[in-house]
């Protein structure tokens, strides 16, 4: 989990990670040079629970970040997260479920939410209902010349799967975007969880 400037966002954010149902995993978060407070709430938390490591990003931006944490990162599963979201109680058990049972080769994801203090504007509610339709039909690929079919905070794969990839390597803008059209490219299989 990148964060840079997000500290309005974050104690909602860690507090959703931290009640997930499936127990077993590890946070790395990685400061991208924020000015606020961000490192000092993730710190607190992280002073608290083992679980959380908070790292300094050595370059600049996103990918940088997200290198970092990847290099990082011993679990046998990865997924992203965005430092403005939160996460449903259920989100890893209901991704990783289907990746023990189905094996590598194979990419999760979940639906969608947007949601906000004020009312979510007619294009990402539309973005919202394509994406989530694609997810429960299984036809994410489908429409990959579109726009970005899996958003990063969706989904999770194997880490054999993701280094296959080349992971967070390729420093293309947008990222999420990028790492789309090489899961396509690799020929894995999406698996549609049909929750937020």
């Amino acid at each position: 989990m990148p964060f840079k400037n997000t500290s309005a966002y974050l104690p909602e954010c860690l507090e959703s990670i931290l009640s997930q149902t499936e127990t077993n995993w590890e946070l790395i978060a990685v400061n991208d040079h924020s000015t606020d407070n961000s490192l000092e709430v993730i710190n607190a938390f992280a002073g608290k629970d083992t679980r959380i490591q908070v790292l300094q990003n050595k370059g600049n931006g996103i990918i940088p970040a997200l290198q970092t944490a990847y290099a990082q990162s011993c679990g046998q599963f990865v997924t992203r997260m965005d430092s403005d979201d939160i996460m449903p109680r259920t989100k890893l058990e209901n991704l990783v479920q289907p990746l023990i049972k189905n094996g590598q080769g194979h990419l999760t994801t979940g639906l969608v939410k947007y949601f906000s203090d004020d009312e979510i504007g007619d294009g990402y509610q539309k973005y919202e209902d394509w994406l989530n339709e694609m997810t429960q039909t299984g036809s994410n690929f489908d429409d990959l010349y579109k726009e970005c079919v899996i958003p990063s905070h969706c989904w999770m794969i194997h880490k054999e799967d993701l280094a296959s990839v080349n992971a967070f390597e390729p420093e293309v803008y947008p990222e999420d975007y990028d790492l789309c059209f090489r899961f396509y490219k690799k020929e894995l299989n999406v698996i549609g969880v049909d929750k937020v």
